[in-house]
């Protein structure tokens, strides 16, 4: 199965994703995947707590394709998006597949990002009662569709 299948598959039926990114591994629940506005392929995700040194609580993070490693899905759901869920706040040119909100899937308004203290980048809330989101980069391999 290609890994543009996978993502979608996972997407519809709300599993989970387990990864590697980085020098990490990653436990994810998956909400949009499209390309970046830069031409990159990205998942939009909420990490699973314990899952990140700089936010062991878990929260929003967008991850870019080139840097994901060993991707599987797992047979663990969630129920519902995660609070803060707004796909209109991600910066994406085209989205490929969408956990469904209010019968919108289709992002139009950019999220700046910021540095974060651990190389990550943060990302402006999506919305005012949002999570913040954070982009994590591994570097400039060429993007995967």
């Amino acid at each position: 199965m290609s890994l543009h299948h996978l993502l979608c598959d996972a997407i519809a039926g709300r599993r989970l994703l387990l990864f590697a990114y980085g020098d990490r591994v990653r436990l994810v629940e998956p909400h949009v995947y499209g390309e970046s506005a830069a031409g990159h392929g990205v998942v939009s995700a909420w990490l699973r707590p314990g899952y990140s040194r700089s936010t062991p609580e878990g929260g929003w993070r967008t991850f870019r394709l080139d840097g994901m490693r060993e991707v599987q899905a797992v047979d663990e759901t969630f129920a519902a998006p995660r609070p803060g869920y707004h796909p209109a706040g991600l910066a994406l040119a085209t989205v490929w597949c969408a956990v469904p909100e209010f019968g919108a899937a289709r992002p139009d308004e950019g999220v700046p990002a910021t540095a974060d203290g651990d190389g990550s980048a943060l990302a402006a809330p999506v919305a005012p009662d949002a999570a913040s989101r954070q982009t994590e980069h591994a570097g400039e391999a060429p993007r995967s569709p």
